[in-house]
Formats: C-alpha cells, sequence, structure tokens
C-alpha cells in the first residue's frame, strides 16, 4: 500500500526531529487528500495556490490536522521564519508542481 513514507523523499540533510514532523505532517495532508500530499496541501494550507503558507495560517491549520510536531524547527528549515513553502516540506512535489506552472504561464 501506498503512503507517505515511502512517497515522500525527505533531504537527509535534515535533523532526525526536522524528518519526523515532516514525515507527520506529510502523512496528515496525505491522509486530508484522500491520497494526495498536493491535494491535502491545497485544501488545508494553501487554498489560494500561493505555494506557502505563514505562520499564523499554519498553525490555525495545525489544530485543524490535530498536527503535534514542533513547528518552529519545521518553519525553520530554510532559517526563514516567515512561511513554510510546498517545497520545504515536499521538495519533488515542489518542484514538480513550480515546473508545471511556469509552463502554464509560458504557454
Amino acid at each position: 500500500m501506498l503512503s507517505p513514507s515511502n512517497l515522500i523523499r525527505i533531504e537527509p540533510r535534515r535533523s532526525f526531529r526536522q524528518r519526523e514532523d515532516l514525515l507527520h505532517l506529510t502523512e496528515l495532508l496525505y491522509d486530508r487528500g484522500h491520497g494526495s500530499l498536493l491535494r491535502g496541501w491545497r485544501r488545508e494550507l494553501d487554498p489560494e495556490a500561493a505555494l506557502e503558507v505563514d505562520f499564523p495560517d499554519f498553525c490555525r491549520a495545525a489544530g485543524r490536522l490535530a498536527y503535534v510536531g514542533d513547528v518552529q524547527l519545521l518553519f525553520g528549515i530554510d532559517e526563514d521564519l516567515s512561511a513554510l513553502t510546498l517545497h520545504e516540506v515536499a521538495p519533488h512535489e515542489g518542484e514538480l508542481l513550480e515546473q508545471f506552472m511556469h509552463w502554464v504561464q509560458d504557454t
């Protein structure tokens, strides 16, 4: 059976705690997206398709999702605490979506 733990590539340079928190978040988003991480991201965190969520909006969504990770550690992945991007949560999926959006804009 497919699950986020064998679909999502979490960068090894991250701390163990960051990897665990990211895995937990991706599992929740995967579940809320009924098998699609991107659908869960859009529904729960990014309904305007900005490809990022700011800290206050994430905290509200974390309550809805029952996310129990270290939010400050999660937001500090790239040392920019203002927003969490799809690329930070799921680099491969974020890159694919960014490429698709550029393709749509260019055609």
